[in-house]
């Protein structure tokens, strides 16, 4: 058995003993309770059992960022899934080649800053990245993380929309 069919086995067994139960909007059982988000849910703030589960990012987050902190999720899926690939890696082992390249394909200063002279350990490296890309993803919103279709579709509180409507009086 891999070691990803070992970790959904236990993952299925941990969400049947909680109660978890699919919902509309969620990938498969054991992801986050925030619609949407692929991401393992292995953190809950109940004591008395709960069906709701959260990933690292949305744990503790307010319900408001929940729908910005799964596209933000999203847009850096692949980067996670390479994290926690290298989080499963064997005590003491270096990351895997395959899994650098993809890293240092993304061409970004603070993620070759992680792999250094890539002589780390795979596990070490996979907690770094997961750490750099949590606290990216729970940022506050800017424009550039919205779709480009958006941006510059809604006028700032201070811009004049009817600038040729007579004031009412």
């Amino acid at each position: 058995m891999s070691r990803a069919s070992e970790y959904r086995a236990a993952n299925d067994a941990a969400a049947a003993a909680s109660g978890q139960v699919d919902e509309p909007g969620h990938a498969r059982r054991g992801c986050c309770h925030a619609v949407g988000c692929p991401l393992p849910a292995p953190l809950t703030d109940s004591t008395g059992g709960t069906d709701k589960w959260f990933c690292r990012c949305h744990f503790g987050a307010p319900a408001g960022d929940w729908q910005h902190i799964t596209v933000m999720a999203k847009n850096r899926a692949e980067l996670l899934q390479v994290a926690h690939k290298l989080t499963n890696e064997g005590p003491g082992a270096i990351a895997p080649t395959h899994l650098q390249r993809q890293i240092r394909a993304r061409n970004r200063p603070d993620l070759n800053a992680l792999l250094g002279n890539g002589n780390r350990t795979a596990y070490r490296l996979g907690v770094d990245l997961l750490g750099l890309l949590e606290r990216e993803i729970r940022q506050p919103q800017s424009q550039d993380d919205l779709p480009i279709s958006t941006v510059g579709a809604y006028a700032s509180a201070d811009s004049d929309l009817h600038q040729d409507e007579p004031a009412w009086s």
